[in-house]
């Protein structure tokens, strides 16, 4: 074969060993890939910032751009149209349930620039099933329940009775620290109970503090 010619070609003209040879060779092939999903993301109009973003959160990211191209949602700035150019171009079809996970990264990441912390899945499934109609409500529980495995997103029954809130894993976590933060400060305070309760109808008291000293 080709490659057993150029094992022997580079043995004869140089000082490698069969196993430095196997090594250059990889390497090659690896640099070759690389030059070629390189292209291909900046074909799909990503930046030379955010393609250094991909590589240093995906190992695997030419793998992952023939499998599975929505995974790159996780990262800011990436749009879904983005990305489903990335996976026509590598023949991925866009009804695999990859895109639903997708889908719904996109959305909560849209809600959040609208203020959102998280979303309920009222609003999700709308979304999911408006732009990938071959879906019914079971496939998006089981892509909801999928994705919280993977550490994607967050389920939450906690945050409104009877709501299921959906997070991503960083806002969630920015919810849950901050208000146990509150509630730690809430605790060492030392005002009386009859000022939070009169506090609550805006009425002055004589024992809210009236100056920045005394609110400290």
């Amino acid at each position: 074969s080709q490659s057993i010619m150029d094992k022997h070609l580079l043995r004869r003209r140089t000082r490698f060993t069969d196993v430095e040879i196997d090594h250059l060779q990889a390497s090659w092939l690896h640099m070759c890939g690389v030059f070629e999903t390189m292209e291909r993301l900046e074909s799909a109009k990503f930046t030379r910032h955010a393609i250094r973003r991909m590589w240093a959160k995906f190992d695997n990211l030419a793998e992952l751009l023939m499998t599975n191209p929505w995974r790159l949602l996780e990262l800011p700035s990436v749009t879904l149209e983005q990305v489903d150019h990335l996976a026509i171009r590598f023949a991925v079809p866009l009804t695999s349930p990859f895109r639903t996970k997708g889908i719904m990264l996109a959305t909560l990441r849209q809600g959040a620039l609208s203020g959102h912390v998280f979303l309920p899945t009222e609003e999700i499934v709308p979304k999911v099933l408006g732009s990938m109609d071959s879906l019914n409500s079971k496939d998006i529980t089981t892509a909801l329940i999928e994705s919280q495995q993977e550490n994607l997103l967050v389920l939450d029954h906690k945050t409104k009775p009877g709501l299921l809130a959906v997070y991503t894993p960083w806002l969630y976590s920015v919810e849950t620290i901050s208000a146990r933060m509150l509630l730690e400060r809430l605790k060492m305070t030392q005002v009386p109970l009859i000022t939070l309760e009169r506090a609550e109808d805006g009425r002055p008291t004589k024992d809210m503090p009236t100056t920045p000293e005394g609110w400290r």
